[in-house]
């Protein structure tokens, strides 16, 4: 199925039968090639109901299969956050995703050196240098993808994103921002994670869901961005069950732009 989009720069075409598919699977535990899990996280697990005599499993007799899951949606694959993450009061980050399509950025760049003993990051710097110069629309999200699936393994700590970087994507309007990193924040800052509360507007070490600024905002981290996708303008679909928590494992969807001649 082909749409039309009109925008300021003219008219595109955006082919929905042809996403681009940023999630990562949730990779159980007992899978031929589980997922490597970040922070020390323990793997998701899935085993077969037992009720009774019910067992839930067709290979050891059972009549269907039917499996209990337990996983962490913070460490198991792609998943979307909003600021419940962060405060006392819960918040179901599902509920908190656009719907339809969204006009949004995909920048692709290297994480910088920090000369910290090896620890990397994503700085405003960086990220102004590498923003598309030309995009077709004014965004509310962004992709940004540090080149992960051909960086060599992180050596201390995965890469992370500066407040200042998300400053200047606050300052952009970006409500919703796609990392291929397992956290916008350090793996150890003391619990300040202000990266996060940098971006959902929340005060410095603030747990109160009221005092945030940008209280729809969300972040979807984990995500496959191919180092091979072209920075630019796309519309994006953020796709997630419904299942409450301040996490929920999710699958953005990127849709590219084609130009429709005159």
């Amino acid at each position: 199925m082909r749409i039309r989009v009109p925008v300021s720069e003219g008219e595109f075409e955006v082919d929905l039968s042809q996403p681009l598919d940023l999630g990562r699977p949730v990779g159980f535990a007992n899978a031929p090639e589980p997922a490597p899990q970040p922070f020390g996280a323990p793997a998701p697990s899935s085993t077969p109901l037992r009720v009774g005599d019910f067992l839930g499993d067709v290979a050891r007799g059972g009549s269907c299969n039917c499996q209990t899951l337990s996983l962490t949606p913070h460490t198991s694959g792609t998943h979307t956050e909003g600021v419940g993450h962060l405060t006392r009061e819960p918040l179901d980050a599902w509920r908190l995703l656009p719907v339809g399509l969204v006009p949004c950025a995909l920048v692709q760049l290297w994480p910088t050196d920090l000369g910290q003993g090896g620890r990397q990051a994503i700085t405003a710097t960086a990220l102004e240098a590498a923003w598309p110069r030309e995009l077709a629309f004014t965004p509310v999200a962004a992709v940004i993808g540090s080149h992960r699936d051909v960086a060599p393994p992180d050596r201390l700590a995965p890469p992370f994103l500066t407040p200042d970087a998300l400053r200047w994507l606050v300052l952009r309007g970006i409500e919703h921002v796609v990392v291929d990193l397992p956290s916008l924040d350090p793996r150890d800052d003391g619990g300040a994670l202000e990266a996060h509360r940098v971006f959902f507007g929340l005060p410095a070490r603030s747990s109160v869901l009221r005092e945030a600024r940008r209280p729809r905002a969300t972040v979807t981290e984990l995500a496959h961005i191919s180092s091979g996708l072209r920075a630019g303008s796309y519309l994006l679909s953020l796709q997630a069950a419904a299942i409450d928590g301040d996490a929920v494992p999710s699958r953005p969807l990127l849709y590219a732009l084609q130009a429709v001649g005159p």
